[in-house]
């Protein structure tokens, strides 16, 4: 029960860190994004599709951001697996604590470091996509507006 409730807790901070490390990419790449979509898309439906990104954003980070990277179920193996008194011999209670103290400090920058890694990651793939894609567009926007201004 213990190890599940640490689990969790681990999943909500990865859950927090994902959805903070969103809020942070799109507030630096909300001018950027409506301007794309404003010069691409009508101004009376790109803010549909700047909502839309937006809620992808979100979505993929959270999803990669929470995920448990391989390996991460080693902080309930090792909390399953503490010696007792009983089972150790020379046992040294400072140690083992200092020891026990180091090990969670490591754990939880590496849950958190993790988290905000592959929330990166994913909103940067999501992102090189709408911005491939959003630059084919600008070029085809742009041809056309080329070619209305020959025939004129």
């Amino acid at each position: 029960m213990l190890i599940t409730l640490h689990l969790m807790m681990i999943m909500l901070a990865r859950l927090i860190f994902a959805v903070a490390v969103s809020f942070c990419v799109l507030k630096v790449f909300e001018q950027p994004i409506s301007a794309i979509f404003g010069r691409i898309i009508e101004n009376k439906i790109s803010g549909a599709f700047i909502k839309y990104v937006k809620l992808a954003t979100y979505l993929v980070a959270v999803a990669r951001g929470i995920s448990v990277p391989h390996g991460g179920y080693r902080l309930a193996e090792t909390l399953s697996e503490l010696p007792s008194e009983s089972k150790v011999e020379n046992f040294n209670r400072e140690i083992m604590d200092e020891l026990y103290n180091e090990f969670w400090f490591m754990e939880i920058y590496g849950i958190i470091v993790s988290a905000i890694i592959e929330a990166l990651r994913a909103i940067v793939h999501v992102y090189l996509l709408l911005f491939g894609l959003a630059l084919i567009a600008y070029i085809m926007v742009r041809l056309l507006e080329l070619l209305e201004a020959k025939q004129k």
